[in-house]
């Protein structure tokens, strides 16, 4: 591939770590979030169903998030 297009510095990293040969064809292209995501909903307390104190952290099955940092 000519170029190799990562979401983050951390991926850019990591694949120049597996693939040395192919670190001067990464290139970071951060995710964009479309600007509705930023518009407030609405006003209010959440659902009474999950209660307050919850976080999001998606990841999967493997330990690589820092969940421990988070929590």
């Amino acid at each position: 591939a000519a170029r190799l297009v990562t979401p983050s510095a951390a991926v850019a990293r990591d694949v120049a770590d597996e693939a040395p040969h192919a670190a001067t064809r990464v290139r970071v292209v951060p995710w964009g979030v479309d600007a509705g995501f930023f518009e407030r909903a609405g006003a209010g307390a959440p659902p009474a169903a999950l209660g307050t104190g919850y976080v999001l952290v998606p990841g999967g099955a493997r330990p690589k998030k820092r969940l421990a940092a988070v929590i």
